[in-house]
């Protein structure tokens, strides 16, 4: 049977509601800009989440808003914790998996792409990195 009130499955207060957005405009807005990202900036000056001007949604753009929080932390958990790439298997006779699914480097990089999605699951479950944790021989140097 369920729960009524379920206990809470994220460390974050604010992951599933338009503190959310508050927290990444407090982010945006104290950073300096980084000019890898230059174009997410505007998607997010779309939602009013914009570099020294402030952010004050409506009612309307709060609700859509909140809504976005739940739906995208529930994607980024299945995104994360159901992968089906075929080489995410540490040893075919059990069920370990890789925590990075690209090895290549700590950006996520392959030599004709960036892996938002490889970035994205890794973010959602670690947020950080060391090259170690991108090995995969033991006996590699770093």
């Amino acid at each position: 049977m369920a729960r009524p009130h379920p206990h809470p499955t994220t460390p974050l207060a604010w992951d599933n509601n338009i503190q959310f957005w508050q927290q990444l405009y407090n982010v945006i807005s104290s950073e300096p800009s980084n000019p890898r990202v230059h174009y997410f900036y505007g998607e997010l000056a779309a939602l009013g989440i914009e570099q020294g001007k402030p952010f004050t949604p409506d009612a309307r753009m709060t609700a859509i808003l909140e809504k976005a929080a739940k739906i995208g932390n529930a994607q980024m958990r299945v995104e994360s914790f159901g992968d089906n790439r075929p080489n995410r298997i540490v040893w075919p006779d059990r069920k370990w998996e890789w925590a990075a699914l690209r090895f290549e480097d700590g950006d996520f990089n392959t030599p004709n792409y960036g892996d938002f999605y490889a970035r994205d699951k890794w973010f959602y479950q670690a947020i950080g990195a060391s090259p170690a944790m991108f090995k995969r021989d033991p006996l590699q140097e770093l």
